[in-house]
């Protein structure tokens, strides 16, 4: 046998066992993923937070509703800024949740870009 046939693998064996035995010692298999387990758990639990934060801003906005309502002097619309902020969050949730169920890549803030405010319709 020579030199050039070592190199490319025709060492006179059989290419199936030589398969077999790559698998056997764990040659081409994938990693697990463990820096993406962390960066789940811990934006998941970030999730948790925001969700139950969203939750009590909604309440908020349902008490700042009714004080206005029963105020002749204020309109009864809900905040606009407080609707925004919301909306931001609710999209920041959704980014979240998206990396933790693997349908997006892109780390989400901090170490990717907060959603960018939206263009709400007036109402």
């Amino acid at each position: 046998m020579s030199v050039d046939d070592f190199a490319s693998g025709k060492d006179g064996q059989d290419p199936t066992l030589s398969a077999q035995n790559e698998q056997a010692a764990g040659v081409g298999r994938t990693r697990f993923p463990w820096e993406r387990l962390f960066y789940a758990l811990g934006f998941g639990i970030v999730a948790w937070f925001v969700f139950w934060l969203l939750i009590a801003l909604a309440v908020v906005q349902f008490v700042l509703l009714l004080i206005q309502s029963l105020t002749p002097a204020v309109t009864g619309h809900p905040s606009a800024e407080l609707k925004r902020f919301n909306f931001r969050m609710l999209e920041y949730l959704l980014e979240l949740l998206a990396y933790v169920t693997f349908v997006r890549d892109a780390l989400p803030f901090p170490f990717g870009p907060f959603p960018a405010p939206p263009t709400l319709p007036n109402g």
